[in-house]
């Protein structure tokens, strides 16, 4: 048996547990004072949306809380560390994806006064049916996103700490689901600007620290570059997971994903008392997402510039990628009171905001497309109808809670996992969205086959990569050359784990590829391009929209004119069928075609 000297890494001190608890505990008092309010209570609309009453800066940090979670910091450093800066490169789908936001989803959604995002597919199609599937499947997606919200902060916490990571879950569960359900989206708001700013404060101390400790910018800029973590892969094939491409269009499908027909970030929006102040607020958060995925991928390139020649993983020391911030921070960082605390408490704020943001959401959804219609439910109170959602808010946050833990007995890349949960069910809701609003010409049938094409590819995909295995992505070479001397703490996590083999990327071999090998940095968009072809297909087949049917305000302007010039070239008349009253229902219209 292999003897070696080993020091156990140093554990969370007096001061790190202030810290880090100075958080939660805030977060709580913040629940209480919301929960406390009266205009929390006296509606469901407000208890979900709180039009009006709040300030736009808050709603932009929370639009920021719900898209950046503990997986982006945890995450994001780790592409940095093992696989370059192609990561970078999604801040130009990023951007093309906000400018879509700013100029056509925006202004289509938000002048139509919704409530529940899915209210504009019935709207749009005339089909209940289709909207309580695409609600469906976005209550699947948020569920599943809870659970691996809240695990991946405990990656981070038993790094530091003796609990086991279904204690750490079930603690940080239980604070997230008491403030939301208490004080509703005004919680949930205020929450997401204290825990961005602790999110921020976080890795920019760790970047600082790395850079002082290796002798200053230029030493750090110059171990970076000898490293080859800034150069850029642009082999434009579907099968390399990392090349700028593959990144770019990442960052484009993220930004629909998390912006476009989310409802977490939906009510944000909505909750501004203009189009025009919701456009600048969707600008400015996408400039800070950019801002803050840029300081997580430097805390990433920070480590590196620290273990660039005994890298933790490849000498046993960790277990997993996701662990090598955590590591930094209690064998380099730990002496330093205040900062392994400082460090868990961005970390956790990351899973509390997004968790919050999902589980407020879950309950109005549940509320709106399915509950409110039945008759008891209707004849509730607001104070009993906000009672309801306070419960459902509770039952999100516990079964969030149970699918983390299970969760935990994954294996793999905490981005890889988290990718195939959003794209397995994120992809098939947007093409219902997208073809709504950009093809006027796709009527219900169309509209649902896309959605039933989308989801069973990307469940396909999803599952099939799962039982074959996920196969490891070639990272950049690693170094342990410099293990042998003393190299701040050597100890381990408690154990350590046999050696990781690790080599450069071996040349693409495309004879090799099947169908399951294509980047998951892919996979998305090419689920949301086939559930489009499927859905304008059917469409044509069936009979296409008379735009003139269609309730005003549901299309893009340009589309809508360009089809009803098309229209009038082509049958040479206006109505074929006339649209029944659009009758007003609270902040909801239905509109059926006779």
């Amino acid at each position: 048996m292999e003897e070696t000297a080993q020091k156990e890494l140093p554990k969370f001190s007096t001061l790190d547990y202030v810290v880090f608890g100075a958080v939660l505990v805030i977060s709580l008092l913040i629940g209480l004072l919301c929960g406390f309010q009266r205009n929390t209570s006296s509606s469901p609309l407000n208890y979900v949306q709180a039009k009006g009453s709040l300030a736009p800066p808050a709603i932009m940090l929370s639009l920021l809380g719900g898209a950046i979670s503990a997986i982006s910091i945890l995450g994001t450093a780790t592409e940095a560390y093992y696989f370059g800066a192609e990561f970078l490169i999604s801040f130009v789908g990023i951007t093309l994806g906000m400018t879509l936001l700013y100029f056509i989803l925006l202004p289509t959604l938000f002048t139509l006064n919704l409530v529940s995002i899915h209210e504009y597919i019935e709207l749009r199609y005339a089909s209940p049916v289709l909207r309580k599937l695409s609600c469906l499947s976005q209550l699947l997606n948020l569920t599943l996103l809870m659970g691996i919200l809240l695990y991946a902060p405990s990656v981070a916490l038993c790094t530091v700490t003796n609990l086991p990571s279904w204690a750490l879950m079930l603690f940080l569960g239980c604070v997230c689901t008491f403030y939301t359900t208490l004080g509703g989206v005004r919680a949930v708001v205020w929450t997401d600007v204290l825990q961005v700013i602790v999110m921020v404060l976080g890795p920019i101390t760790i970047i600082a620290l790395c850079i002082t400790e290796v002798g200053g910018v230029g030493q750090a800029w110059a171990i970076v570059q000898n490293g080859s973590r800034f150069t850029v892969n642009t082999d434009p094939s579907i099968f390399v997971r990392n090349s700028a491409w593959g990144t770019a269009v990442y960052g484009f499908y993220l930004t629909l994903m998390f912006f476009g027909a989310n409802q977490a970030a939906f009510q944000r929006f909505s909750s501004m008392r203009s189009l025009q102040m919701a456009q600048r607020i969707s600008l400015l958060t996408g400039v800070g997402w950019i801002i803050l995925w840029s300081v997580f991928f430097f805390s990433g390139l920070a480590a590196y510039v620290v273990y660039h020649d005994c890298d933790p993983l490849a000498s046993g020391k960790i277990r997993k990628h996701d662990m090598i911030l955590s590591y930094l921070i209690m064998d380099r960082l730990g002496h330093l009171r205040g900062v392994a605390g400082l460090f868990v408490a961005a970390v956790c704020g990351g899973a509390l905001s997004s968790t919050s943001s999902y589980s407020n959401s879950i309950a109005c959804l549940i509320w709106e497309d399915f509950l409110k219609e039945i008759t008891f439910f209707s004849r509730l109170s607001p104070t009993s109808s906000v009672t309801v959602l306070k419960m459902l808010s509770l039952l999100a946050g516990v079964v969030g809670l149970i699918l983390g833990i299970l969760m935990d007995g994954l294996k793999g890349h905490i981005i890889k996992i988290a990718n195939l949960i959003v794209l397995s069910t994120s992809s098939s809701v947007f093409t219902v969205y997208l073809a709504g609003i950009l093809n006027p010409w796709v009527n219900y049938k169309g509209a649902i086959a896309g959605l039933v094409a989308s989801s069973c590819f990307s469940l396909w995909i999803a599952i099939g990569s799962l039982m074959q295995g996920m196969s490891p992505t070639p990272m950049l070479h690693l170094s342990t050359a410099g293990c042998s001397t003393t190299h701040g703490t050597t100890a381990a996590l408690l154990t350590t784990y046999p050696p990781n083999v690790t080599q450069a990327p071996p040349p693409d071999s495309s004879e090799s590829n099947t169908i399951y090998d294509i980047s998951d940095f892919y996979l998305g968009i090419l689920s949301l391009i086939l559930g489009l072809l499927v859905a304008n297909i059917i469409s044509i087949f069936t009979g296409v929209v008379n735009p003139w049917t269609l309730r005003t305000g549901v299309l893009a302007p340009p589309c809508e004119r360009f089809y009803k010039y098309l229209w009038l070239k082509i049958h040479g008349e206006r109505n074929l069928y006339t649209p029944k009253e659009v009758i007003p229902n609270g902040q909801r219209a239905a509109e059926t075609l006779l």
